[in-house]
């Protein structure tokens, strides 16, 4: 999801340093958050980011862009 985002970001109007290390501590952050819910035997966390980001990768590739 974040990778489709800042590919449009990108190919528009650019970003800043302050924005991508916000967008990759919150990836990071929300990635050791799962990681540690799963390897203690939660399964709920995992199954949630999954879906959740399948369906955003979805909206991105089928939803209407502006732009070339």
């Amino acid at each position: 999801m974040a990778g489709a985002g800042w590919g449009v970001q990108l190919s528009r109007h650019g970003v800043t340093w302050a924005a991508l290390a916000v967008t990759l501590l919150g990836g990071v952050t929300g990635l050791v958050l799962t990681t540690g819910a799963f390897l203690r035997g939660h399964d709920l966390p995992l199954v949630l980011g999954l879906t959740g980001a399948l369906g955003a990768a979805t909206l991105m590739v089928l939803s209407k862009r502006d732009g070339p």
